[in-house]
């Protein structure tokens, strides 16, 4: 479920996220009621089988059956965030009209891995960086946009002039013009996640401090390059 909203005083409008991709707008009568058939999907974040009936436009929800209750997920302040900005970010761009399965193999995985209690802030940019194109967007990250250069380890400048990342072999003011400094462990990294296919990644090893600077970089691009804001960022504690 990516989005509820009230219908009455008892039942409730919820949109979920199919396994094919799709926006399915369903009827929860009952929703708000003590003893609601649907109490599960009011505890936190879960992965859940839906059953419903549905012949043209808004189902009606008759069942649930939860496949993941996502403990570590719902039971910390900070992953829960992490993960509700997730859900954002991908909410705005799934296309009601269209389906696009990778944005469920998108979620799920990055469910699975905060879940896993890997590194919250590199998952978050992992599916940030996913989303870069369907955004409209580049991520310029894989060598130097000057010289084609693929050391990373001397990889230290973005530059919004020339809008790639630089290496250490360019030094004048004409060159370094428009640019920051970055680490170059996040740039290995946003590069890594950019080229990693979705499914393939089990795990994300770093430590809290290295995610950080990684989400920094990463959310600097998004936002320089799509202009997106989101409520749920300014709760993020970085």
């Amino acid at each position: 479920m990516i989005r509820h909203t009230n219908y009455s005083e008892s039942s409730k409008i919820i949109t979920v996220l199919s396994e094919n991709g799709a926006l399915v707008p369903l009827m929860a009568r009952g929703f708000n009621k003590p003893r609601s058939p649907f109490n599960s999907l009011k505890q936190g974040f879960n992965h859940s089988l839906y059953t419903y009936s549905r012949h043209r436009g808004m189902g009606t929800l008759t069942e649930v059956d939860v496949i993941s209750q996502y403990n570590n997920i719902n039971g910390d302040f900070d992953t829960y965030t992490v993960a509700s900005f997730i859900v954002e970010i991908i909410n705005r761009i799934t296309d009601e009209e269209i389906a696009d399965p990778a944005l469920y193999k998108l979620m799920y995985q990055a469910f699975k891995l905060l879940d896993d209690k890997n590194e919250k802030y590199s998952v978050l940019s992992f599916v940030i960086i996913k989303l870069f194109p369907k955004y409209g967007a580049l991520l310029n990250v894989d060598q130097c946009v000057l010289c084609g250069s693929y050391n990373y380890e001397n990889m230290n400048r973005y530059s919004f002039k020339y809008h790639g990342v630089l290496c250490n072999n360019h030094t004048n003011d004409e060159e370094l013009e428009r640019s920051v400094f970055v680490n170059s462990r996040s740039i290995y990294l946003a590069a890594f996640l950019k080229h990693v296919q979705i499914e393939h990644l089990n795990s994300i090893n770093i430590d809290e401090a290295d995610g950080k600077k990684l989400f920094k970089f990463v959310d600097m691009l998004f936002q320089e390059y799509t202009g997106e804001f989101f409520k749920t960022r300014k709760l993020l504690q970085i």
